[in-house]
């Protein structure tokens, strides 16, 4: 199951997803939220919003939890924000309201897909570095004996 947090105004699109989907009113509600609850693959984030916008919430969930997907919608045509959007907090899309449900559906199953992906990624490489540390230790021995071997001791 895809944790979320997302804008009210997904809220009447996303009730019948598959998805554990989580609600904050504020930016720093959803700090708080996403402190509590760990592990969240995808934020939505208006742009406007109360204590702060919609990409300093998402610039400070970059900092805080990297490997999370992030998304600004907004209802405004904002050039600068939707710039900010990807240069200052890394989202991954920046969403005008106007998207019809459909659409949002794609995308959502869009990011669903890179979001799990990802992870797998990071498992993946984990995985290879663990086999390339022990492969390393497994050539000392043989390094050791062939180096011997040379000098002739």
């Amino acid at each position: 199951m895809m944790n979320l947090i997302y804008s009210k105004a997904l809220r009447r699109i996303l009730i019948d997803e598959p998805y554990e989907v989580l609600w904050a009113p504020s930016g720093q509600e959803g700090l708080e939220l996403l402190a509590q609850q760990g592990d969240v693959s995808i934020v939505f984030s208006d742009q406007r919003m109360p204590e702060m916008t919609g990409v300093e919430f998402l610039g400070k969930v970059r900092q805080l939890y990297p490997e999370t997907l992030r998304v600004l919608l907004t209802g405004y045509a904002d050039a600068a924000a939707a710039m900010d959007s990807v240069n200052m907090a890394g989202a991954s899309r920046y969403l005008t309201k106007a998207l019809d449900d459909g659409e949002l559906c794609q995308i959502l199953a869009e990011l669903t897909t890179r979001s799990r992906l990802e992870r797998e990624n990071r498992v993946l490489q984990a995985a290879i570095q663990e086999k390339n540390k022990q492969l390393a230790e497994w050539r000392r021995p043989v390094a050791r004996y062939r180096e011997n071997r040379r000098s002739g001791t």
